[in-house]
């Protein structure tokens, strides 16, 4: 990763100077780095790195900040720092998680899971099927209101690993309510996971459109199809 200053052209004068980017060094991180931030005294750079599965930090005065490389789980991508600066929330774009990194310690202190199950009706028997996975995925950012973070999510139905899927796929016409792509927030106790403590009680998955189906699936929804509210997850 690069790191650039601006410098006034060769031969101007500082009252007539038009800077222009300079390089100025180069920093090695993990692969992909592809998120930034700073702790809030400017003494640390921070760097979620996806394909190198880590939080990276490096001090940006001699002498002074910290540095470590903090592994997580796949795909880190957005990240924000609560408002004392001594954590730093991740979210990840697949995994169904969402990491709590110490700053201080340069370690993970928790993983939070955000998988959710569903109710499906199967096309062949006609019965309701319980407790069908639903994944949080497309984690990029992270907004941080007081001691809870916000983290925008999708969820999917990702399938059976161990059954081939069909040359037609799932329709919705046979499974309802069948929308592959639903919009959820989940947020996090943010002291809570500091400390480590786990469970529902510190992280609600709130879906925002329990009723409407995302862009995406607009042309495979049908028309007239009832809506069926969602619940609490189990």
């Amino acid at each position: 990763m690069a790191s650039f200053e601006a410098r006034c052209a060769p031969g101007e004068q500082d009252a007539e100077c038009s800077p222009e980017l300079a390089p100025r060094g180069r920093i090695a991180t993990p692969p992909e780095p592809i998120a930034l931030g700073m702790t809030p005294d400017g003494g640390t750079l921070l760097v979620a790195c996806g394909w190198g599965r880590a939080l990276f930090a490096h001090p940006l005065r001699e002498g002074d900040g910290l540095s470590f490389t903090a592994p997580l789980a796949r795909e880190p991508r957005g990240f924000a720092l609560d408002k004392t600066g001594r954590f730093a929330i991740v979210a990840h774009a697949v995994g169904s998680r969402v990491s709590v990194v110490s700053i201080e310690k340069g370690s993970v202190l928790h993983e939070r899971a955000l998988d959710w199950r569903d109710k499906v009706l199967d096309p062949f028997t006609s019965s309701v099927v319980a407790n069908v996975p639903r994944h949080a995925v497309q984690g990029f950012a992270v907004a941080v209101l007081g001691e809870r973070a916000h983290v925008p999510l999708v969820l999917v139905y990702p399938g059976d690993p161990l059954v081939s899927s069909g040359g037609y796929g799932l329709s919705v016409e046979e499974i309802a309510p069948y929308f592959p792509h639903e919009p959820a927030l989940a947020v996090l106790d943010i002291p809570a996971a500091a400390r480590g403590e786990s469970g529902e009680d510190n992280t609600d998955v709130i879906l925002r459109t329990p009723y409407d189906v995302v862009s995406a699936d607009a042309s495979r929804a049908s028309a007239g199809r009832p809506p069926r509210p969602k619940g609490a997850p189990p």
